[in-house]
């Protein structure tokens, strides 16, 4: 039942491509936010076994996938509950999600999710990903980010320039993020676009009004 629930959420994420695809901005729709704040808070999910702790994690994540196939929290969250909590199937999972991206080469979130799972056990081939999303997309911000905590590490960069660069757009993209909770919830998501992009940082309340 797991599997193929799973696959149903993977299905919706391939047919939604076929249109302009809408990507995900710096934070989770407040549908999602609320699912993951009543379902899957620690609260609650410490007073279950870990059977069950699983079986809600997957029970809650995957169905806000196929309810909201465009949107990252609940992808980026099941990951790394497989990764960390059941390694057995984590493979698998990589293999699902690369296999996604190969199917779907011009879908900037396919591209981004694979690289994601990939991420320390393939780097450069996240990599790889990272920049194709990148290109394709360069309003969103996700896989500039990720791309600024891989090559901050300093392991897949040559010499001090490529790293302080990475460091300060991992600096920037934090600040764009902080900044983007001060104003409408409707601009967030060209605010944080335009950080990806290394642009301006939007003003903040009273910011260069005069008196």
């Amino acid at each position: 039942m797991r599997i193929s629930v799973l696959s149903i959420a993977f299905l919706s994420l391939g047919g939604t491509c076929l249109a302009q695809p809408q990507l995900p901005g710096c934070e989770p729709r407040p549908e999602v936010q609320q699912v993951l704040r009543e379902q899957l808070n620690n609260k609650s999910l410490d007073k279950l076994k870990f059977v069950d702790q699983a079986a809600r994690q997957h029970e809650v994540l995957e169905g806000l996938m196929a309810k909201y196939p465009r949107e990252l929290e609940p992808y980026r969250r099941l990951i790394d509950f497989v990764h960390y909590s059941e390694t057995d199937h984590f493979p698998a999972l990589q293999a699902r999600y690369k296999e996604q991206a190969a199917q779907k080469p011009d879908d900037p979130l396919a591209l981004y999710l694979a690289a994601y799972v990939l991420n320390g056990t393939d780097t450069p081939e996240a990599i790889r990903l990272l920049e194709a999303a990148k290109a394709k997309a360069p309003g969103f911000a996700w896989p500039a980010l990720q791309l600024a905590n891989i090559y901050s590490t300093g392991k897949f960069t040559d010499g001090k320039k490529e790293r302080c660069v990475s460091q300060l757009v991992l600096l920037r993209m934090q600040q764009f993020h902080r900044q983007s909770h001060s104003v409408d919830p409707r601009k967030r998501r060209r605010h944080c676009a335009r950080g990806a992009r290394g642009g301006r940082a939007p003003r903040t309340p009273g910011e260069g009004v005069r008196s």
